[in-house]
């Protein structure tokens, strides 16, 4: 296989482009085992192609004549690859349809750029024992107490490791934080990041342009470092939250029905659904089920996992043992006749998932069984 880092080459191959575009599902995933090394990237690929919807409506012919000399033109100055094929018309213009991800064309496509990233990192999967940064096909694995510092010049300075600039050749790396870990990042701005368990931040080789822009899928607190020219804005799948320089914690998996943005200092702008609010200290935004309130609330209790404590307050056990499943990373089982039951304390989570249980259990008549790695609850 030739050796492809990026997005962009998979895309400027006509025979990956065919299989992709082909019905073979089977010929699609033999393609994938042949290559493993090359698996997150291809789904990545798939997964824009897949997301990319084509509008031959909305441009003339003579603006698809413009716009693909303009393509061809841009490639010869990006990579000094073997001339294209002449190919027909009609498969001219799919071609340019399928690469508008990288061009400004007079199409739209159906999906934003936000989107398509927040598309890329869901279909990363999480399941690791290592926290790792990825770029392209090369994995960095970070060490417990390790901090990731990224430089004004776009390196990444990893315990006592760095790696160059010029080695990232990814515009966009992702930093995945698998249940059970923790991980802190310093942005090149001075912005601070503490990720908590069963995360996934997707964020640029370095700052570049008027906003700071990350994604998430997960939860984090961060402490962003003041610059009204350049607002720092934090993308999610479910909303958008744009700050200046402020301390606030987000809690965005995915896949929670509930989730939140909750602010310590300074001022935080939210918008959802197409809504805006803001939030002033000791707010929080909420989210569940598709529905929005702001409330004043005790900011302690969202950021505690910062310091490993966990605060709750008539909270069922349900919610409880999903934080606790995923931040000691175990399987947790729990009877229907206690998952409704609503408890209030603090838990020191520096204790084994044992004990913090049985501490629980204090309160409640159940008991606590493991099994193949499996913790019961009956």
């Amino acid at each position: 296989m030739k050796n492809y880092d990026t997005i962009e080459d998979f895309l400027l191959d006509d025979d990956f482009l065919q299989l992709a575009q082909g019905c073979d599902k089977e010929a699609l995933e033999r393609y994938i085992m042949a290559n493993p090394d090359k698996e997150i990237i291809i789904k990545q690929v798939l997964l824009l192609l897949r997301n990319i919807e084509i509008k031959p409506d909305l441009a003339t012919q003579e603006t698809i004549d413009e716009d693909w000399g303009k393509f061809v033109s841009a490639i010869e100055k990006k990579k000094k690859r073997r001339p294209f094929l002449w190919i027909s018309s009609a498969a001219a213009i799919s071609l340019i349809f399928i690469v508008s991800y990288f061009f400004f064309l007079h199409t739209k496509p159906s999906i934003t750029k936000e989107h398509e990233l927040l598309s890329m990192l869901d279909s990363i999967s999480i399941n690791s024992d290592e926290v790792r940064i990825i770029s392209g096909d090369s994995h960095t694995y970070v060490n417990e107490n390790d901090t990731i510092k990224q430089t004004n010049e776009g390196s990444l300075i990893v315990g006592n490791d760095e790696i160059k600039s010029a080695d990232i050749k990814d515009q966009f790396l992702q930093l995945i934080v698998p249940n059970g870990r923790r991980a802190t990042i310093k942005f090149c701005d001075g912005t601070f990041a503490w990720i908590n368990s069963g995360s996934k931040l997707m964020y640029p080789k370095k700052f570049a342009g008027e906003t700071r822009d990350i994604y998430i899928d997960g939860e984090m607190y961060l402490d962003v470092a003041k610059d009204e020219r350049h607002p720092f804005i934090i993308h999610t799948s479910k909303f958008e939250v744009k700050v200046l320089g402020t301390q606030f914690n987000i809690s965005a998996y995915n896949k929670d029905a509930s989730n939140s943005v909750v602010l310590v200092a300074g001022k935080v702008e939210v918008t959802c659904s197409g809504k805006k609010g803001a939030l002033m200290p000791d707010q929080g935004f909420f989210l569940k089920d598709g529905k929005e309130c702001i409330k004043t609330v005790d900011v302690y209790k969202y950021i505690c996992w910062k310091e490993g404590v966990m605060v709750f307050d008539t909270e069922p056990l349900s919610s409880i043992i999903q934080k606790l499943s995923r931040y000691y990373n175990v399987e947790i089982h729990a009877d229907d006749e206690y998952i409704s039951d609503l408890y209030k304390g603090k838990l020191d989570l520096k204790d084994s998932v044992e004990d913090v249980l049985k501490s629980i259990s204090l309160s409640s008549p159940f008991v606590i069984r493991k099994e193949n790695n499996i913790i019961y609850i009956e």
